[in-house]
């Protein structure tokens, strides 16, 4: 990932990021920094998720299957990350 972005969650094995858009992200501001690291993690090839904290409160089990698909679909695709890739 491009320095000075924190990614929530980063599978690089995979190229996956996650985005946790809690409730202060609501601010206009914040929302705004973490819709660039979405669409920057997009350009750059992995698959990004922005999910509400919300939503892993109310159906965590639906989430961790939402991911668990991607890494599979992606490490059997050979969407695997390059060393070039992750710097």
């Amino acid at each position: 990932m491009p320095e000075g972005y924190r990614i929530d969650i980063l599978i690089t094995a995979a190229m996956i990021v996650v985005e946790m858009d809690e409730l202060q992200n609501y601010q206009e501001r914040v929302h705004a920094k973490n819709l660039e690291k979405f669409n920057v993690s997009k350009k750059r090839g992995y698959e990004a998720f922005m999910i509400q904290a919300v939503d892993v409160s109310r159906d965590t089990a639906s989430i961790a299957e939402m991911i668990k698909d991607s890494y599979i679909r992606r490490m059997n695709s050979g969407q695997k990350a390059c060393e070039h890739w992750l710097q």
